[in-house]
């Protein structure tokens, strides 16, 4: 975990979709609280991108694959190419828009209104 949580490509795409869902939320419309909980976060990304702690981010969203098989071998050593290979595999599945909206769902959950 540790090391994809530093892998850059994985740090970028996770920054990407951060950015992305920040993107999409902030221009749609619902009633549910906990949509509004989640724009509250979106609009501070999407106003500021530049000004956000992304590596925190990517530490959350990495933290939620504890557990998920991400590699094809249990015993698969740490290469470049078997993060890449697993970069691979978590945006095939569209594990980082899952990822990126359990974090937003997270820190929603500590909005007050």
């Amino acid at each position: 975990m540790t090391a994809l949580e530093t892998h850059q490509r994985h740090k970028d795409i996770s920054k990407q979709w951060v950015k992305d869902i920040a993107t999409f939320l902030r221009g749609t419309a619902s009633g549910d609280e906990t949509w509004a909980k989640k724009r509250i976060i979106a609009a501070g990304i999407a106003h500021h991108p530049n000004s956000q702690d992304y590596n925190e981010w990517i530490a959350q969203m990495t933290a939620t694959l504890k557990g998920a098989v991400v590699w094809d071998g249990v015993d698969a050593e740490i290469t470049p190419e078997n993060l890449d290979a697993t970069v691979d595999f978590l945006v095939t599945g569209n594990n980082y828009d899952a990822m990126a909206n359990d974090i937003y769902t997270l820190r929603a959950s500590r909005v007050e209104f």
